[in-house]
């Protein structure tokens, strides 16, 4: 873990258990998936089937060769199952693969980071940049935060917390939970973002970064 590395402190418990909303915020993202891979292949059934007997009933009514039915109604049974079938797998591998980038989140702990929110001009998200102790961006998301997770940072810095993993994304927030927001996937080949230049952010991230080595999450402990 990056956070450790850096020497940044880490939950002695699971976010999920500091902080139960994160277990909500997991649940209804599993549910925004959609229907599971069942009802999707009924579905898929069902309309392939009639696509595809839709033409020879129109033939047959046209030309009053009812006999054409006789084939056209199993192939369209057959198309429409292996249709099915292959759209439930599409289906359930693409669920499969969004709960497993959220098992992290579910076993996880809260990270510490120092970190800074930036506006991206013309766009609703926010810039959101973990820190390195040196002050360099160890990691760059873009994401929808809430304002008051905009407005709870001195000048667009602080702490953050994190849970998740760093290469595929995770839920972000203020010390406590209070706002939460999901990050997205990290900016791919961000470009290179040396420390803050001038004197005082210099000075404000180098204090972030030791405060993220020597925090204390106990006080949140319930």
């Amino acid at each position: 873990m990056l956070a450790e590395e850096f020497g940044y402190q880490v939950s002695p418990r699971p976010a999920v258990e500091m902080t139960p909303a994160v277990q909500d915020m997991v649940d209804k993202r599993v549910a925004a998936l959609g229907d599971g891979p069942d009802k999707v292949k009924d579905s898929a059934d069902i309309g392939c089937f009639v696509l595809v007997l839709v033409p020879a009933v129109a033939i047959a009514l046209s030309t009053h060769e009812f006999t054409v039915l006789v084939p056209a109604v199993p192939l369209a049974l057959l198309v429409a199952t292996l249709f099915g079938k292959s759209v439930a797998k599409t289906k359930k591998a693409g669920i499969e693969a969004a709960i497993r980038t959220m098992e992290p989140i579910r076993r996880g702990p809260w990270q510490a980071w120092p970190g800074r929110l930036e506006e991206i001009p013309g766009q609703p998200q926010r810039k959101l940049l973990l820190l390195g102790p040196d002050g360099s961006v160890a990691r760059e998301f873009h994401c929808l935060v809430p304002d008051a997770g905009w407005t709870g940072l001195t000048d667009g810095r602080g702490l953050i917390w994190f849970v998740g993993d760093l290469r595929f994304g995770g839920i972000a927030g203020l010390p406590g939970g209070k706002p939460m927001w999901w990050t997205g996937r990290p900016v791919a080949d961000p470009k290179p973002k040396p420390p803050a230049q001038s004197g005082v952010g210099k000075v404000v991230e180098e204090e972030l970064a030791r405060e993220a080595v020597k925090y204390v999450f106990d006080k949140w402990l319930s």
